[in-house]
C-alpha cells in the first residue's frame, strides 16, 4: 500500500465515510473544544505521516491503532448523529 499523510487513510481508505468524519471531528470539534483533542490533533500533524508507514508495515501497530481509531471514530459519529438531529428537529432538511 502507498504511504500516505493520514492513519484513517490507511485504516479505512482515502475516500472511506469513517477517514472524512475523522478528519472532520479531529481538526474542527475535538481540538477546539479538549485539551487532549488538541495535542492529539498536534502530535497526528507532526507524527501521522511516519505512523502511518508503520501501520502499513507493522501488524501490531495497525492492529493498536485500529482499535484507538475505531474508539475516536465512535465518539466522532455519535457527534455527526447529534448535528444530523439537529437539522432534522430545525426542519431544514
Amino acid at each position: 500500500m502507498e504511504s500516505t499523510n493520514n492513519i484513517a487513510e490507511v485504516l479505512w481508505g482515502e475516500r472511506n465515510v469513517r477517514t472524512i468524519r475523522m478528519r472532520v471531528w479531529l481538526s474542527e470539534v475535538w481540538a477546539k473544544e479538549s485539551m487532549w483533542g488538541f495535542q492529539f490533533v498536534l502530535l497526528y500533524r507532526i507524527f501521522g505521516r511516519a505512523v502511518a508507514r508503520q501501520v502499513t508495515r507493522r501488524d501490531w501497530v495497525r492492529w493498536l491503532l485500529s482499535r484507538l481509531f475505531q474508539a475516536l471514530d465512535y465518539k466522532a459519529y455519535l457527534w455527526e448523529c447529534k448535528q444530523l438531529e439537529i437539522v432534522h428537529n430545525a426542519r431544514v432538511v
